[in-house]
């Protein structure tokens, strides 16, 4: 076989794979929402595989707040994830006594957000400035 169509053919089913796993963890996340008291389906709407998190985060995510139900959240990066979290911080009964703090260092991408999302008074966006610093391992660098 022409190596060429090797390596196409198996980029194609590579991409079959991803999208067939992601509508697998779509299914299992809203079934797991299905009946949930503070995340109705009407009220909320996410738009994974457009964004740096799929289905397979959402679930994970979704059943630490519905199980553990943590009252303080450190989130790095908001982004889809920060509308699931802020859900489950504005449903709760005694507000005052819950955080969700988000740490982001693009501020183009906090005003966006803060334009588009609607969080509850416990949510607080935090901008932050990176700082690139050099590394060496094993005689190689870089900058992170």
């Amino acid at each position: 076989m022409d190596s060429n169509l090797e390596m196409n053919l198996l980029r194609f089913f590579n991409g079959v794979n991803r999208n067939v796993n992601e509508l697998m963890w779509s299914e299992v996340f809203h079934d797991s929402i299905n009946g949930c008291k503070w995340l109705s389906k009407d009220e909320f709407s996410i738009n994974p595989g457009r964004s740096a998190v799929g289905y397979n985060y959402f679930y994970v995510v979704f059943r630490i707040l519905n199980e553990v139900q943590p009252k303080s959240i450190l989130e790095l990066g908001p982004g889809q994830s920060s509308k699931l979290i802020a859900q489950y911080i504005k449903t709760r009964k005694n507000l005052k006594d819950y955080i969700h703090l988000m740490v982001e260092h693009n501020e183009t991408f906090v005003k966006i957000l803060e334009n588009n999302f609607q969080l509850s008074s416990a949510s607080r966006m935090n901008l932050i400035n990176l700082e690139r610093i050099r590394f060496e391992v094993n005689g190689g660098g870089g900058i992170l």
